[in-house]
C-alpha cells in the first residue's frame, strides 16, 4: 500500500475483501458445518448495499463469532471487523474494485515474466527495457475467449484503448502499431523545407 501511495499521490486504496475472507477460510476449514455459516456471514458484509448496512452486518458478525467460534478463527474474524473503516471507503468510491483479483491476475503474469528472465540481473537500463517490453507485450496479447466476449469482441487492452485492430494476428497488430508510432515520431522530427 505504501508503494502505491508513493507512486500515485492521489490514489484511493481499497483493501481487498477477498484476502480478508481467505485468511479466515484457511483457518476455518476444519469447522465443517460452522465453516459454511462463517462464510455466509462474512459475505453478507461484502454484499451490504451501503455503509449503514455494512456496519450492522459487521456488528452482527462480531457478536455471532464471539459466541460461536474461538481461537485463530475468532481472531481473524475480529481483524476483519476491526477494518470497518477500510471497507467503508468502498461506498465512497462508486464503481471501484472491491477485490484485487484483476490486479493479482496481471501481477502473477508479470511476476512469471520477470522470474523467467532472472529478475533484474544486469544494468538498470536493461531492467527498464524488460519492464517496458512486458508492458508492450501485455497490451497486445489476445485475451482469453471469455474476456473477448465480455468486451464485445475487443481482443486486447491496446485495441480497447485505440478502438482499432490493424490485423487479426496479435504480433502483426503489435508490429504495425509500433511501426506507425515510429513513423509518426520521424515525421514530427523531419526538418521543414524552407520556401
Amino acid at each position: 500500500m505504501s508503494a502505491w501511495s508513493a507512486l500515485f499521490c492521489s490514489i484511493v486504496l481499497i483493501r481487498c475483501f477477498l484476502h480478508a475472507w481467505l485468511s479466515i477460510r484457511d483457518r476455518a476449514k476444519h469447522l465443517k458445518e460452522m465453516y459454511k455459516e462463517v462464510g455466509k456471514r462474512v459475505w453478507a458484509v461484502y454484499r451490504a448495499e451501503n455503509v449503514v448496512v455494512m456496519k450492522e452486518k459487521i456488528s452482527e458478525l462480531r457478536r455471532w463469532a464471539k459466541d460461536n467460534v474461538s481461537g485463530v478463527v475468532l481472531e481473524k474474524v475480529n481483524k476483519l471487523c476491526s477494518r470497518c473503516r477500510d471497507w467503508s471507503t468502498i461506498y465512497e468510491n462508486e464503481g471501484c474494485a472491491r477485490t484485487s483479483n484483476g490486479l493479482d491476475r496481471m501481477m502473477r503474469c508479470m511476476d512469471d515474466y520477470f522470474e523467467q528472465g532472472q529478475s533484474f540481473h544486469g544494468s538498470e537500463e536493461s531492467a527498464k527495457l524488460r519492464c517496458r517490453s512486458w508492458g508492450l507485450l501485455y497490451n497486445y496479447w489476445d485475451w482469453c475467449p471469455k474476456s473477448v466476449q465480455d468486451n464485445d469482441g475487443v481482443r486486447c487492452p491496446a485495441e480497447r484503448l485505440n478502438k482499432k485492430r490493424y490485423d487479426d494476428d496479435w504480433l502483426k497488430n503489435l508490429l504495425i502499431a509500433t511501426s506507425m508510432q515510429k513513423q509518426n515520431l520521424q515525421q514530427k522530427t523531419l526538418p521543414q523545407k524552407m520556401g
